[in-house]
């Protein structure tokens, strides 16, 4: 018999949230995955586990976003990077995490430039303008 309300494939969802403990255990482990995935240089499943986090009602710690739009801008996906980054800045405004450091704005800003998305540099330093109420500079 299932359970009211529950759909059978989201199990995960239900056990993620089922008590504080469990909360953070299962943030642990998809902490430690995201770990192993960006030291194996596998972007497309550190951004997959961040995206499950979000799903399972996980917070994931800025240290996180950092390695996983870190291990993008290092693939050369700066898409995806910039994509990151401003799904954590809006994150940030919402004050549901730590608003993005520079550092990661700048990672970005360099990836979208190796890429030549001159249309991604400037959307990456104007919200790094408006994150951070500073001046960048665009290297030509």
């Amino acid at each position: 018999a299932m359970a009211e309300g529950c759909a059978p494939d989201r199990g995960d969802t239900l056990v993620c949230s089922s008590s504080s403990a469990a909360q953070r255990a299962a943030t642990l482990i998809h902490k430690s995955a995201i770990d192993k995935a960006v030291t194996d240089g596998g972007w497309k499943l550190a951004v997959k586990i961040l995206k499950l986090m979000s799903e399972r009602s996980l917070t994931p710690a800025m240290s996180v976003w950092r390695k996983v739009v870190t291990c993008c801008a290092k693939a050369e996906k700066s898409r995806k990077a910039t994509a990151l980054l401003l799904d954590w800045v809006k994150l940030s405004e919402d004050g549901k995490a730590d608003k993005p450091p520079l550092s990661v704005f700048n990672t970005v800003v360099n990836a979208c430039e190796i890429c030549g998305e001159e249309d991604l540099t400037v959307d990456a330093l104007e919200t790094m303008k408006k994150t951070h109420d500073t001046e960048g500079n665009i290297v030509t």
